[in-house]
């Protein structure tokens, strides 16, 4: 069933894609419409679509048949709407995306039996970059991307036999970010980045034994931000690296407590990172550091309930963090605007009563 503890399985899948899906949402200014990626979900079914000023629009896969379809990442560009993701077929996920409405399957370059996902998309100069992973017959996932369908492997320096994901792709100058991780041979997650295919570890300034991983990237001025989090030994501490600096954010309910990024930005000098902070061994409060200051996301519905942040931008000012809100019962999709909670509509033929939903990214154009 759609509960809590089901939405935050999946959410998981999530943390590995970030604010910095688009080219740079820090640029986005004037805005005049808001696309708002995401999902319905009930028992049996998910069906990825996205809203486009509060009106909802189905995707479907080209076999209309997959009982599950997500959006991961949505890039608007001339009018039409970019939206990435993954369709399962049978028990394999299939990666893929839709132009306008029209899904493109990619091929997983290592055999369609086996899962494949798109995290991360850019369009650029008529070339489409889709970011992301896939898994050989081995269970061994490799970390990528697809450009014009054409698939890229990033080499990992601990070899094929590792695994190693994609978060957040970025591409500034003619240059390919991608954030993400890697596993070594003693199956520890190792932060960093790809630049041009040439790999960049981030050290977990804790322990080398501990994991870390970078959720989500962005570029400014330069400077590489990875927004992300390190174990130390037990619990998980949010925070960025600036270029290879870490720079951990304070859980303000108490440093013996976890967090998380789940997504970066910059805009104007101030860096924003929205993720959550448990305030207790079991509550979660959603929220966003703004240069290291703590602004907690209330539930509008109760407060006592969870509320998940998963894509966060800046735009004239206003601060908007999407994700989803619990009820009690489900979760309701929408965005807060300056802390203010903006539900998005369900669409006709859809319980609210019956069905969860979710924003997974969000982006805002003239």
């Amino acid at each position: 069933m759609f509960q809590k503890y089901g939405f935050l399985l999946f959410l998981s899948l999530f943390l590995f894609a970030g604010c910095s899906r688009n080219f740079q949402s820090s640029d986005v200014i004037n805005s005049h419409h808001i696309y708002a990626g995401g999902y319905i979900q009930n028992d049996t079914t998910q069906i990825a679509g996205y809203w486009k000023d509060n009106s909802w629009i189905t995707l479907k896969d080209f076999n209309e048949t997959s009982s599950i379809t997500e959006v991961a990442s949505l890039f608007v560009l001339n009018g039409s709407v970019y939206a990435s993701g993954s369709a399962k077929h049978g028990t394999t996920y299939v990666a893929g995306y839709w132009i306008d409405g029209v899904w493109q399957s990619l091929a997983n370059p290592y055999g369609s039996s086996y899962n494949a996902r798109v995290t991360s998309m850019i369009v650029l100069d008529k070339n489409i970059y889709a970011g992301g992973y896939a898994y050989n017959r081995d269970a061994i996932s490799t970390a990528g991307y697809w450009k014009n369908g054409r698939w890229q492997a990033l080499i990992t320096p601990y070899g094929s036999s590792c695994m190693s994901y994609l978060s957040s792709l970025v591409i500034l100058k003619k240059n390919v970010y991608a954030g993400g991780c890697v596993y070594n041979n003693t199956t520890t997650s190792i932060a960093g980045y790809w630049k041009n295919g040439s790999w960049n570890p981030l050290k977990n300034f804790y322990g080398s034994v501990y994991n870390a991983n970078v959720t989500s990237l962005t570029v400014s001025d330069g400077i590489v931000y990875a927004g992300g989090y390190a174990y130390n030994n037990a619990v998980i501490v949010a925070g960025y690296w600036e270029d290879s600096a870490w720079n951990p954010f304070t859980n303000f309910y108490g440093r013996s407590y976890s967090s998380k990024v789940t997504c970066i930005t910059i805009s104007h000098g101030n860096i924003y990172a929205g993720g959550y902070a448990y305030k207790s061994d079991s509550k979660y409060i959603a929220g966003y550091w703004k240069n290291n200051t703590w602004v907690s996301i209330k539930n509008p519905y109760n407060n006592s309930y969870a509320c998940v942040i998963n894509t966060l931008l800046v735009s004239d000012g206003n601060v908007y963090a999407a994700g989803a809100a619990y009820n009690g019962t489900i979760y309701i999709a929408g965005y807060w605007k300056n802390d203010i909670w903006e539900p998005v509509s369900k669409p006709y033929g859809f319980s609210r009563a019956a069905y969860g939903a979710a924003i997974t990214s969000l982006v805002i154009v003239k």
